[in-house]
Formats: structure tokens, C-alpha cells, sequence
């Protein structure tokens, strides 16, 4: 595993506050258009509660986006 480092956290907030509803539309968690948004609506458009109340299932979804999404910060070739 990883180390948990400060840079990750960094990259976790990244996520977090560049995370939109069409990025939860791609990975099936909101179902598209205006009709589809019944749970994201419920939670009042809020991601900490989204998180927190969306399935396991949904939430390792959640957590696979934010490792590519952190990934991508790393550097390329294995130097650190």
C-alpha cells in the first residue's frame, strides 16, 4: 500500500473540490439529465453526504476515481 503522504492529501482535496456531477454521470453513480437527479438532488448537491451515504458499492467506485484521479499526480518514471 501507498504511504499516505501530505501530497496525497492534497491530491484527495484536488478530487474532492474538482469532482462535478457529469464525472459521477460517467461512472454510473448519478443516472444523466435533469431527471436522473433524484440522489444527487436528496443530498442537497453535497458531496461529503453523497459519499457518506451512497452504497459500498458506489463508494469503491468513488474511490477508485480518486486513485486515478491521484495517479495522475505522480511522477513518470518512478523518481520521486
Amino acid at each position: 500500500m501507498t504511504a499516505f503522504t501530505a501530497n496525497t492529501l492534497k491530491e484527495l482535496a484536488y478530487f474532492y473540490t474538482n469532482t462535478d456531477r457529469s464525472m459521477l454521470e460517467d461512472k454510473g453513480l448519478v443516472q444523466p439529465g435533469k431527471a436522473g437527479d433524484d440522489r444527487w438532488k436528496r443530498f442537497n448537491h453535497n458531496f461529503d453526504i453523497f459519499i457518506l451515504k451512497v452504497s459500498d458499492e458506489d463508494r469503491a467506485v468513488l474511490a477508485a476515481m480518486a486513485m486515478d484521479y491521484a495517479k495522475s499526480f505522480e511522477p513518470q518514471g518512478g523518481a520521486a
